[in-house]
């Protein structure tokens, strides 16, 4: 067989990309190149009430409601190579330590935990029996599988009626994009919304003005990370006298 080497990246949709607690800066600085970013169009929506740090406002999370809806997120490539499935859990649980704001989680760590999971995306094209990487991302995909334990519940990834954005096996639901072409595999984080239906624009925004917290909403704007509800959210916020400064072409 061939030597271990992948390429892999995170996604991200979120306060990951933007918000300078310490975790977060050293997870930037240590094993993501935030400068060499792609941008990715995505699935993503605002849907988790968040808690007493961003005020109780709607979070980003994954809908495959929204599959013909994207939004965009980004792809950060991850510093070092990717040479053994052991290299392939360093990056897991340092995505993890980031994304849950910990210094420490054990290196045997599960890929789920209360409010969230970590998913896979693997390039359809080494996911073909002909493809060299083939036997690396199998392996990948197997191992994923086994980390996804300790009360993962798959189908809690979703709201009402729509599919589930996580699998069994710990498989994230979006699609491909040509965007990705650059790597052999991604990985995110997948959060529950854990509600019975989505908030609409108006009620997103409500809750942000109600609150008097836009520092999220704004954020995200400001690094590129959008819905295709932003326009709609922009107009309530600004007509209620919110700073929101959003790029010239949400608006047009």
């Amino acid at each position: 067989m061939d030597q271990f080497l992948l390429k892999g990246g995170a996604l991200v949709i979120g306060s990951l990309l933007w918000d300078d607690t310490a975790t977060r800066v050293h997870w930037w600085d240590h094993h993501v190149n935030k400068a060499l970013r792609t941008a990715v169009p995505l699935p993503i929506r605002y849907g988790r009430e968040s808690g007493d740090e961003r005020n109780h406002t709607h979070t980003m999370v994954f809908s495959y409601a929204c599959r013909d809806h994207l939004g965009m997120g980004y792809a950060l490539p991850f510093r070092q190579s990717i040479t053994s499935i052991s290299d392939v859990n360093t990056q897991a649980i340092e995505m993890m330590k980031a994304e849950r704001k910990k210094s420490t989680l054990a290196y045997d760590e599960h890929y789920n935990w209360g409010w969230g999971a970590m998913g896979l995306l693997i390039n359809p094209l080494h996911l073909e029996p002909g493809s060299d990487k083939y036997p690396h991302c199998l392996e990948l995909a197997q191992y994923w599988a086994s980390r996804m334990t300790g009360g993962f519940r798959h189908h809690e990834y979703k709201v009402g009626y729509e599919t589930s954005m996580m699998e069994k096996s710990g498989m994230l639901r979006v699609d491909w994009q040509p965007e990705l072409n650059e790597f052999d595999f991604v990985i995110a984080t997948a959060v529950k919304a854990e509600s019975p239906f989505y908030p609409n624009e108006d009620e997103i925004a409500r809750r942000t003005l109600e609150n008097q917290y836009t520092y999220y909403f704004d954020q995200n704007i400001r690094h590129g990370i959008t819905t295709y509800q932003d326009a709609t959210i922009i107009a309530i916020l600004t007509s209620n006298n919110a700073q929101i400064l959003p790029p010239e072409n949400l608006l047009q």
